[in-house]
């Protein structure tokens, strides 16, 4: 009697447990029991790193706390990125191997965004040619890694585009309507107007401190700060900030960026949407104050593009804004008629009846026997000869500085100064073909939305002019300068392409 008593408490005592561990199953843990593990393992981890280096415990709690807030508020975590780009500090991987900070950004907003759909079942993927497009981009661009040069240099530049290019699919399940579109868009052009105060006060600061002084703080301060302890040496080696324009020395505007055509790419991908709200700001309803923010905007990075003193940026912005001015004619009233057409005339007197140095320096464009010019000019020839070498495959993406000189550095600046000619000599003419297809492509979409049906003006057509202006400057300065490697220029390109696939869809 005792020993049945003593075995039905021991089976009652045995349930309570089984109870608290999960009911019949014991290796089924309860929430509770999921959370004390995790804090016990989390408490020896600290105190471990605690012990070690205190550093580290930082590090750990800030990246605790990164995760937690993309994980919390994905969407809007997708805004700050934008907001990020132009800021980002670079991360030391290893002592030969920089990351943009943005990299890591995008890669946790993946994961988020993917662990977030699954857990609803409702995963949005874009499917229609662009995203075809870009999956047959990124096949090529393996496909050349596969056959390349330098595989372990082509392996590198892989892991780049696929740490940039999952920012499409997440923009285009977020930036689902043109309310969130719009608030990027106002991100966008406020953060690019900071970029361009940055970059507009580094410059005016030459002519306070000197010359010398500004390249010292913006060497030992600046540069590996944002560009990374390895990729910073190069800029700081072979710099391109110095101008000379009518025999006096410059330094250009670069605000955070790594040389003033970067800047400048990055300024032409914000400048024609800037112009095309404050044409037709009385379509998004705003206020006197913000309108007068949108023209400060507008002022102050048109004046940060004209201190970078990149040609290449002058010819793309003139495009740019032809572009804007062609397509949207129709929709200016006559206020906006007459200034556009003082702007022209005037713009025109000083032009040819002028000899400062932002004009001189837009006409020595045209000078074949200019340094720059002559040396890029060398360049092409390199890589059509590259091309000719490899025409299917290309050398291997990344590859493009050993298939010019063998005994280049592990990291090196080298390149073709020119995206199309690079995108042909690294991954073959198919690549580039796609390439073009897709920024045709995406033009085209943005065109159709300009002309469709409605008469009426509306938020979508002025975001859409803005993006046609945009991409007409990004595609024609990309004739002079190597964009498609700026983790900045490539990740605010894959928004552009996600607005322009959801704008569709929604036309």
């Amino acid at each position: 009697m005792i020993i049945k008593k003593n075995i039905k408490t021991i089976l009652a005592r045995a349930k309570k447990f089984s109870i608290f561990l999960g009911g019949n199953n014991f290796l089924k843990l309860r929430k509770n029991a999921y959370f004390g593990l995790f804090f016990i393992l989390a408490s020896l981890a600290l105190a471990a790193l605690i012990a070690w280096q205190a550093v580290y415990f930082l590090f750990f709690l800030a990246a605790v706390l990164f995760l937690a807030i993309v994980f919390w508020k994905t969407e809007e975590s997708l805004i700050s990125l934008v907001f990020y780009l132009p800021f980002q500090i670079a991360l030391n991987v290893t002592e030969s191997i920089d990351m943009a900070s943005s990299r890591i950004f995008v890669i946790v907003l993946f994961l988020a965004w993917l662990i977030k759909s699954l857990a609803k079942k409702k995963l949005i993927i874009p499917y229609g040619m662009t995203t075809w497009l870009l999956a047959i981009f990124l096949g090529l661009a393996a496909l050349s890694a596969y056959f390349s040069i330098d595989q372990e240099k082509s392996a590198i530049r892989m892991l780049f585009f696929f740490s940039i290019v999952p920012l499409y699919f997440i923009s285009a399940a977020y930036l689902n309507s043109t309310i969130k579109i719009a608030k990027v868009i106002y991100v966008l052009l406020f953060s690019s107007s900071i970029a361009a105060i940055a970059g507009i006060v580094q410059f005016l600061s030459q002519f306070i401190f000197g010359i010398d002084a500004i390249m010292d703080f913006w060497s030992k301060n600046i540069a590996y700060l944002f560009y990374g302890q390895s990729f910073g040496k190069i800029v700081v080696a072979n710099p391109s900030w110095l101008v000379n324009v009518g025999g006096e020395t410059l330094f250009r505007a670069i605000s955070f960026f790594p040389d003033p055509h970067m800047f400048s790419f990055y300024l032409g991908l914000a400048a024609p949407i800037a112009l095309s709200l404050a044409f037709f700001s009385n379509i998004f309803n705003l206020s006197n104050w913000r309108r007068f923010l949108l023209y400060i905007c507008n002022a102050v990075i048109f004046l940060a593009l004209v201190l970078t003193f990149s040609r290449a940026g002058y010819v793309g912005a003139f495009f740019g804004i032809a572009a804007i001015i062609f397509l949207g004619w129709k929709f200016f009233n006559k206020r906006i008629k007459f200034i556009i057409g003082a702007v022209v005339l005037i713009g025109g007197i000083v032009v040819f009846n002028s000899s400062s140095a932002v004009v001189s320096r837009f006409f020595s464009s045209f000078n074949l026997s200019e340094g720059s010019n002559s040396e890029r000019l060398l360049n092409w020839r390199q890589s059509i000869k590259i091309i000719e070498d490899y025409p299917a495959t290309g050398a291997g993406v990344g590859a493009y500085a050993e298939a010019v000189n063998a005994r280049a550095p592990e990291r090196s600046s080298i390149t073709a100064h020119n995206t199309y000619f690079d995108i042909a000599a690294e991954m073959g003419i198919p690549a580039l073909l796609i390439w073009i297809i897709i920024l045709i492509l995406t033009i085209k979409k943005f065109i159709s939305i300009l002309r469709s049906r409605d008469c009426e003006l509306s938020k979508e057509k002025v975001i859409s002019l803005g993006m046609i202006g945009a991409l007409v400057w990004f595609s024609v300065q990309m004739f002079f300068d190597t964009a498609i490697y700026s983790p900045v220029l490539l990740a605010l390109l894959m928004v552009y392409l996600a607005i322009s696939v959801n704008l569709e869809e929604k036309k």
